[in-house]
């Protein structure tokens, strides 16, 4: 199977389950719908996670915060995606 642009991948992720990283500390997992060439996404049964990191300034531990929270139907603009994670390949 050959790739002749970057695009070609997530087309082989369609209706799988991908896990999205987006800028601002997010990610989102879920079924890839549908994509376009800007990289814009439409995920259903999305589960989004946003991350929050705080500073304990009294051990100066990062403190990472995960909330979560289930979206039927999400649109990610393309700008926002940093990676997009296949679902694992089978052994052939």
């Amino acid at each position: 199977m050959t790739f002749n642009q970057p695009l070609d991948l997530v087309g082989l992720c369609l209706g799988e389950e991908v896990l999205v990283k987006l800028r601002g500390n997010r990610e989102v997992q879920g079924i890839l719908t549908s994509y376009d060439e800007h990289t814009n996404l439409l995920i259903t049964k999305a589960k989004e996670t946003a991350i929050s990191v705080t500073v304990d300034p009294n051990t100066n531990e990062e403190i990472e915060e995960r909330t979560t929270r289930s979206i039927p139907s999400l649109f990610v603009r393309g700008d926002l995606v940093i990676i997009i994670a296949p679902p694992k390949v089978k052994q052939m």
